[in-house]
């Protein structure tokens, strides 16, 4: 998977989250709700978004460890 569209879902879903915390806290251009209403519904939004984050973050974390294991056996003589 390419790297900018594994940044781009993260960010979808981090601003995904981030409007959500903010219509329950200080209001969303004028739009503002209490908890997690409308029941399931809300919660099950926050549980994906947050799966999300969290599964780009370990792949790119994984892919991580690829892209310094590689750049260590190319600068390796042969």
């Amino acid at each position: 998977m390419n790297l900018l569209l594994r940044i781009a879902a993260a960010g979808l879903a981090a601003g995904a989250s981030a409007g959500f915390v903010l219509s329950r806290t200080t209001g969303l251009f004028g739009f503002s709700e209490r908890g997690f209403q409308p029941a399931p519904k809300a919660l099950l939004s926050v549980v994906a978004e947050v799966a999300v984050v969290v599964l780009v973050a370990v792949a790119l974390h994984r892919d991580g460890f690829r892209w310094r294991a590689a750049a260590r056996t190319e600068k390796m003589p042969s």
